[in-house]
């Protein structure tokens, strides 16, 4: 057995058998899991006495790691009335995850504090992103559009219940994501006078498209892919349509009414058939807004509207539990009842001026 420690935490590499200890997860099984799941037999048969010392009294600990790297790069020409510029953007990460610990561990001192059970958890992140703005404009309007494009991937192996439903291989699962992302906004604004009053308004649409090849849940030990527990393929869209007018009734009463409309489909292809489907569905969402002052370097602001939030496609056509298969209960979106709220909050800001 080799049991190599690094910075700040622990890589182990067992090759050895023991009662309720299998193989192919001794290989990654850290000494605190060791002494967690191999109770009828003792760690010290498995770890050299070498390296005993840094095992007894619970003495590993571990960091996360965190390694990242960005670039951004970016061109433009002209100004803010009359230009356009184009943004590329990278990040690239990778940490040792520093999961929870059960409590009972530390209390009887199999694990310090800051100690862990699981040494394989993991975590690896990437994301490329290229965006163009462009703005033109016409005395009192003008025109944006902005268009981008974004890929990233995730891959997260966590470990929050150790041995509880395997107790061979142990719980690990990975979670991972590959999805790229296109869309665009195009916004119109123009300055008028409504009443004698300063009126700014704007109409604007965007567009989204996300496609997600694949986004999945997986058992695994020591970041080894044991089985799929769910693979799925999805294609989800937003396209939405919103105007909204400001007007300045006096110098210190200002207020914005607007309205929006979102259209939400989506295509989900899943590894059982049971759960796969398509939706789409549509919301139209009024807000008002308005502020009053300043009045001795302080403003009021009240706000009403209506919003939502999109829930999880695969959750809208499930119908089997991907794990148990047992019968699974459906998120409700139609006509987004479920994900529609009103919201109605008074704020009082201090505004600070300089002398």
């Amino acid at each position: 057995m080799i049991w190599r420690r690094g910075d700040g935490g622990v890589r182990t590499s067992v090759i050895a058998k023991g009662r309720g200890l299998k193989r192919r997860h001794a290989r990654a099984i850290g000494p605190a899991a060791c002494k967690l799941h191999a109770a009828s037999r003792p760690c010290d048969e498995l770890i050299p006495r070498s390296e005993q010392r840094a095992v007894r009294g619970g003495h590993q600990l571990r960091m996360n790691n965190y390694q990242k790297a960005n670039a951004v790069l970016r061109f433009s020409r002209g100004d803010s009335r009359d230009g356009f510029s184009v943004t590329g953007t990278g990040y690239w990460a990778d940490w040792d995850s520093t999961d929870q610990v059960p409590a009972r561990a530390i209390a009887d001192g199999r694990i310090a504090r800051f100690g862990l059970v699981d040494p394989s958890d993991r975590g690896y992140s990437h994301r490329a992103t290229l965006t163009t703005e462009m703005q033109r404009s016409f005395g009192s309007s003008s025109l944006r559009g902005t268009a981008f494009v974004a890929q990233n991937s995730l891959n997260l192996f966590s470990n929050f219940t150790y041995f509880l439903d395997d107790p061979d291989n142990g719980d690990q699962f990975e979670q991972a994501e590959r999805r790229v992302t296109t869309g665009g906004r195009l916004v119109y604004r123009r300055l008028g006078r409504l009443f004698g009053r300063h009126v700014e308004s704007a109409l604007g649409t965007q567009v989204r498209y996300d496609r997600l090849a694949p986004v999945g849940l997986y058992h695994t030990a020591t970041r080894e892919r044991l089985s799929t527990v769910r693979e799925d393929r999805v294609g989800q869209s937003l396209t939405s349509a919103y105007g909204q007018s400001d007007i300045e009734w006096t110098r210190v009463v200002r207020t914005t009414l607007g309205v929006r409309t979102d259209v939400y489909a989506f295509d989900v292809s899943s590894n059982n058939p049971a759960n796969s489907g398509t939706g789409t569905d549509a919301l139209v969402s009024p807000k008002f807004a308005a502020a009053f002052g300043p009045w001795k370097g302080t403003e009021f602001y009240a706000n009403a509207g209506m919003g939502f939030h999109s829930n999880d496609a695969r959750g809208a056509v499930i119908t089997v539990d991907p794990k148990s298969g047992e019968p699974a209960e459906r998120v409700t979106h139609s006509s987004g009842r479920a994900a529609r709220s009103w919201a109605c909050a008074p704020w009082l800001f201090a505004v600070f001026r300089q002398p």
